[in-house]
């Protein structure tokens, strides 16, 4: 996870990774990106060495470190020098009326680590903003749909304070457009100020996901269908009765059966019912499309 860090009163970002005993710490300002590789044993020597008044067990070193590292609090001093591109950043603290640090020999990443490091999690974030942005429109739209058919079949909203108005897609990305000089106004002079909480959750979630086969990602068009197992009730106007569950799935074969005259008559009543029952949706289903096409 990055940590938003002020070196010499900039904005960075730093990133510690642990695999095994080796540790990688990347600081980048999304310009460039800078890492060191150390193996523990290496780091506790050199933590030792800059604090020698400290005595303490190699647990309680590592400890000191992980929390120099993963902490954004503004009680440490981070500072760095620069030569031929490198840089060596020292964070520091007081521990217990006592100066302890900790020196980190950084040397510039290629432009295909900063690729692996800052610009493809943050292309997968995008692609995965985008997604949950279709999933939540069509699922407003949906909305939309069950309550019309609500309406169409009679239904009434008892409370006016809570009914909404459709959704419109279009003057919601108007709307949202006219906020974007703020949005980019931000990334402009605070970008490490992007990487909030939720980004960086759901760049944590990214990176722990499996890689599926390759595939290209489409843009999908904005629609909701009714599902065809759904249960519509059907009011019809001809007829002062209850109203039937009708699925759209309903087998409409009768299974006539010849065995009396009987069970004959009750089958061919039932599929004239069933007829009626099909031509109300029909022109129910019509009554919809023409509401939503003028939406």
């Amino acid at each position: 996870m990055w940590n938003k860090i002020n070196i010499d009163e900039k904005e960075f970002l730093l990133k510690h990774i642990t695999v095994g005993s080796a540790h990688k710490i990347c600081i980048t300002d999304l310009v460039q990106l800078w890492y060191e590789d150390v193996q523990e044993e290496q780091l506790l020597c050199r933590c030792k060495e800059l604090n020698k008044l400290v005595e303490a067990s190699d647990d309680v070193f590592h400890g000191y470190i992980l929390s120099l590292l993963e902490s954004e609090a503004d009680d440490i001093v981070r500072s760095s020098t620069t030569a031929d591109d490198c840089k060596t950043l020292m964070l520091q603290t007081n521990l217990d009326g006592l100066k302890f640090r900790i020196k980190f020999f950084l040397k510039p990443g290629s432009s295909s680590e900063f690729y692996e490091e800052v610009t493809r999690p943050l292309l997968t974030v995008v692609a995965e903003m985008e997604r949950r942005h279709q999933l939540l429109v069509e699922a407003i739209k949906g909305k939309d749909l069950e309550i019309l058919e609500y309406k169409l079949e009679g239904g009434q909203i008892s409370r006016k304070a809570v009914e909404t108005t459709p959704f419109d897609l279009d003057a919601f990305s108007t709307k949202c457009a006219g906020d974007i000089s703020t949005t980019k106004s931000v990334v402009i002079t605070h970008p490490a100020q992007t990487f909030t909480p939720f980004t960086q959750d759901l760049m944590e979630k990214i990176s722990a996901a499996p890689i599926l086969p390759s595939r290209k990602l489409t843009s999908r068009q904005e629609k909701v269908t009714v599902k065809k197992t759904s249960i519509i009730k059907l009011k019809s106007p001809s007829r002062n009765k209850k109203p039937k569950m009708y699925d759209d799935d309903e087998d409409e074969d009768c299974g006539m059966n010849n065995e009396t005259k009987q069970e004959q008559h009750q089958t061919k009543v039932k599929q004239e019912d069933q007829a009626k029952q099909r031509k109300i949706k029909e022109n129910t289903k019509r009554r919809v499309t023409k509401v939503l096409s003028n939406l």
